[in-house]
């Protein structure tokens, strides 16, 4: 069954998200900074005090090309405290060595924190590596999930740059090599049909649960009113969410 990850930008939308149990992972971003933004230290730091050990947080780290000091301004035992950290490769498909790049960042992170390798489907327009290649490299560098996303937010959704048939051969290759995926992209209830008939892991969302979009804030309406519509699609008999409940 497909699971749902909602991205946060701060304490007050985690504890908000977290309400609902159709959430299975809390995302931290800050989307002002782009696709994969990373919040703030003092951000990051009181989400991850804010739950417990039992809640599975993940965060963004940026963009490759921005972060070669990053890991050197995390403290390592706040790291710990996520369960899933990822970067991006925007911007990178010129360095022929971008795989050895990637891999000695990702190796500076605590071994306990999972590794997720982000690939654009509008991979030629922003410069990434191909999708098929940054699955491959996933591989190589011990990662276990792979997020299939847009780097621009602003002219479509994912399958405005993948058909149907196309997501489902992607995401069969994920699975193949034994990963777990996540897709994403400007996903709404319009477009969630069809990706849930690929079978992704998990679904990523954001600007969809938001007001005024991604750079809004999370909505307790709209999240309630997409967990039911996700539920539907998903064909789960679970009684809908009563917002006045949360």
């Amino acid at each position: 069954m497909t699971d749902l990850l909602i991205s946060v930008r701060n304490a007050e939308e985690a504890r908000l998200v977290s309400q609902i149990p159709a959430v299975r992972i809390i995302d931290v971003k800050e989307p002002e900074l782009g696709s994969l933004g990373r919040a703030k230290l003092p951000v990051l730091r009181e989400i991850a005090e804010t739950f417990s050990a039992n809640t599975c947080l993940s965060f963004a780290m940026g963009e490759l090309e921005e972060i070669s000091c990053t890991q050197n301004t995390l403290d390592v035992e706040l790291l710990a405290r996520f369960r899933y950290a990822k970067i991006g490769l925007a911007n990178m498909a010129r360095h022929s060595k971008w795989r050895q790049i990637w891999q000695s960042q990702l190796e500076l992170l605590p071994p306990s924190l999972g590794r997720v390798g982000v690939t654009y489907v509008d991979f030629r327009t922003c410069g990434a590596p191909s999708i098929e290649s940054v699955v491959e490299a996933s591989v190589n560098a011990s990662c276990e999930v792979v997020l299939l996303d847009t780097y621009a937010k602003t002219i479509g959704n994912i399958l405005d740059f993948v058909s149907e048939l196309q997501l489902r051969t992607i995401l069969e290759q994920i699975r193949g090599c034994g990963l777990k995926s996540v897709v994403a992209g400007s996903l709404n209830l319009g477009s969630l049909k069809a990706v849930v008939r690929c079978k992704p892991d998990f679904i990523g969302v954001r600007g969809a649960v938001c007001i005024g979009g991604r750079r809004g804030a999370v909505d307790k309406i709209k999240l309630i009113e997409f967990v039911n519509g996700l539920n539907s699609i998903r064909g789960l008999n679970y009684p809908p969410l009563i917002r006045d409940d949360y």
